[in-house]
């Protein structure tokens, strides 16, 4: 499932940014819902403007935001189909 996110994702960035998104490599395509989830974007049917989010950002940015996903997941013991919720805060 996170390897069909994370193309379905790459795939959408192309779309709406071009088929350059990541600026000769200096940037990876950001997605929510997060890749790791089974609500990725290869799982949403995109009927609404907000069915999921892409877009390019820092290489190291969004590599260092996975990899803290990673240890929450992990110290909070979030296993395989477990349920959370994400509160956005602005």
């Amino acid at each position: 499932m996170r390897d069909a996110n994370g193309r379905a994702a790459r795939n959408a960035c192309i779309q709406y940014y071009g088929s350059d998104y990541s600026a000769g490599g200096t940037k990876d395509c950001d997605e929510y819902p997060f890749r790791s989830t089974y609500q990725g974007v290869a799982t949403v049917d995109g009927s609404t403007a907000r069915s999921f989010s892409v877009r390019p950002i820092t290489l190291n940015d969004n590599r260092t935001a996975g990899s803290r996903l990673g240890t929450w997941y992990t110290d909070d013991n979030i296993l395989d189909g477990d349920p959370f919720w994400v509160k956005i805060e602005t």
